[in-house]
């Protein structure tokens, strides 16, 4: 109680950190997302993990986006590295991270959950390098190595964020279109597993994926107050009953929505 820098170190860890989560939380939270952790984590909290779809989602999302090849050799090579293993709490981090993943992630099929933990891959990335170079000594195999590892990594990640800005604009476009066509307090709903469309369009609503996309879904969710119908990521089933039973309003790009009400 006696070392005033702890009470500082306390002060600008998570202060600046709390101030700006709080203002996050006045302009991103309503009721449509609430409740997520006790409405779909905890009563999913086994069956997700066991179902083949999510085995399936998480083995694409470890592989396509958390590593590539080099990554995972320096990962692997940092778990097994004398380095660390006499630091239990990066084990411990890590574990937290990959149940974090299995527990979330498989319930919400959402890329950024992936983020929580990339910071312990990497430091275990981090210590493979450290390792590798305190072993080799000079040894310059070992260096151009290292520099190629890397050199995969800046090249695979570029590559990776021009694809996604690429899908960006994807949203941008029909975001840009449904906040034209429709009002400020209109309610909507996507289909799609991704909420960026409520971002870009600045509309408030709902989102449909994978077994949820049925018309009595649709018809529940109307019920509810949404008015218009996003069709971005949609099964022939429900595209036939949504043409069978509502008109569309069709964007100068030929992309359209439903008008449910």
């Amino acid at each position: 109680f006696k070392n005033i820098y702890l009470y500082l170190f306390l002060l600008i860890a998570f202060c600046p950190a709390g101030i700006y989560f709080s203002w996050l939380g006045g302009i991103a939270e309503h009721k449509f997302v609430s409740g997520i952790g006790a409405g779909m984590i905890l009563p999913n909290i086994i069956n997700p993990i066991l179902k083949l779809n999510s085995a399936k989602y998480l083995s694409e999302q470890f592989v396509g986006e958390v590593f590539t090849v080099p990554g995972a050799v320096l990962f692997s090579i940092g778990v097994l590295s004398k380095k660390v293993r006499n630091e239990p709490m990066y084990y411990a981090w890590l574990g937290a991270a990959i149940l974090h993943v299995f527990i979330i992630d498989s319930s919400i099929h959402l890329d950024y959950y992936l983020m929580f933990i990339t910071p312990i891959i990497s430091i275990f990335m981090g210590c493979a390098v450290a390792s590798i170079l305190y072993e080799s000594g000079h040894n310059s195999k070992y260096y151009c190595l290292i520099y190629l590892s890397l050199l995969i990594l800046i090249l695979h990640d570029a590559v990776f964020l021009k694809e996604a800005y690429k899908l960006k604009d994807d949203y941008q476009m029909i975001g840009s279109d449904i906040e034209q066509r429709t009002r400020k307090n209109d309610l909507i709903i996507i289909a799609n597993d991704s909420p960026e469309l409520l971002y870009t369009s600045d509309r408030k609503g709902w989102r449909l994926h994978g077994d949820s996309l049925t018309p009595e879904n649709v018809e529940e969710l109307s019920s509810y107050g949404a008015k218009y119908f996003v069709p971005y990521d949609i099964n022939d089933e429900l595209m036939r009953y949504l043409d069978a039973n509502y008109k569309k309003i069709i964007f100068p790009d030929g992309y359209f929505i439903y008008i449910l009400h």
